[in-house]
């Protein structure tokens, strides 16, 4: 029997740790004051140290995004998010983009306004994940600038 409960500790242990660079139970505080910073999007179209990329600045539960539109004119965009921390998973729900256009990295309101789950904030990188109505999975790249 003791065996049997010592076998169940180190899974149980092995499972928390084990996960990826996302650590469990971190509290949405915590989680808010991660991703309050400004964030560069990593996409195909833009070069690796490209400053005049689209940025994401979260603060306040609002979600400022500056791109480039047509090479000249900086773009504001603006919507809101919130974060749900639960056990296992964390979420950033977004919301409020109002956008008819595409962004420079390819998105439109209705495809950003959803539940993201965070997959991974840590060490200048974030990493969001959601499917979109069309059953397509899509996700947001971010360096933190």
């Amino acid at each position: 029997m003791k065996t049997i409960l010592l076998s169940f500790i180190a899974i149980a242990v092995l499972a928390i740790t084990g996960c990826d660079n996302f650590d469990l139970f971190q509290s949405e505080k915590k989680l808010n004051n991660n991703i309050q910073k400004t964030w560069r999007i990593v996409t195909s179209k833009a070069a690796p140290n490209d400053k005049a990329a689209e940025k994401w600045t979260f603060k306040d539960n609002v979600i400022n995004i500056v791109f480039k539109k047509n090479n000249s004119v900086d773009t504001l965009v603006i919507g809101s998010y919130n974060l749900d921390a639960r056990v296992s998973k964390a979420y950033v729900n977004v919301s409020e983009f109002k956008y008819n256009n595409y962004t420079t990295s390819g998105f439109e309101a209705d495809d950003l306004n959803r539940q993201w789950t965070i997959v991974e904030l840590d060490n200048g990188i974030m990493y969001l994940s959601a499917t979109d109505t069309k059953g397509a999975i899509r996700s947001l790249e971010f360096i933190e600038e």
